[in-house]
């Protein structure tokens, strides 16, 4: 999703006006915001864990806090570039919490004439969210 919202600025495409700095922050409103506020607080569960092996390292003091800063910046990296990708290439209107990364992946391949792999990425999709169980 990122190199694709990468090639679409790069190809001067036109930028949704879902992108304007207004919509950066979120409206709390409802039980889908709950959803939004959980899921990205679940994201970082389960990095305490990790703690269990610092004793195994030379120097857990500095390698444990290099570790864990990076997993953190991985993380919000993970979230924010995506989300930024499909806020320039798809207007809000068209996004919902259910089908927004596929209307996302549509958008992309069909301007990129390469519409044919909406099918093929909706599969692996399915077969992942299967996987994951």
């Amino acid at each position: 999703m990122i190199i694709l919202g990468l090639l679409w600025v790069a190809q001067g495409q036109p930028i949704s006006e879902s992108y304007l700095q207004s919509s950066y922050i979120p409206k709390i409103t409802g039980i889908s915001s709950l959803v939004l506020i959980v899921s990205n607080v679940l994201s970082y569960a389960g990095m305490e864990m990790n703690a269990v092996h610092a004793g195994q390292m030379e120097n857990p003091k500095k390698d444990f806090t290099k570790a864990i800063t990076l997993a953190f910046i991985l993380i919000l990296c993970v979230f924010i570039f995506p989300t930024l990708s499909i806020s320039m290439a798809v207007p809000a209107d068209k996004l919902g919490m259910a089908n927004g990364i596929m209307v996302a992946f549509q958008e992309f391949f069909e301007k990129f004439h390469i519409s044919w792999m909406s099918n093929i990425m909706s599969g692996a999709m399915f077969f992942g969210a299967i996987a994951s169980l």
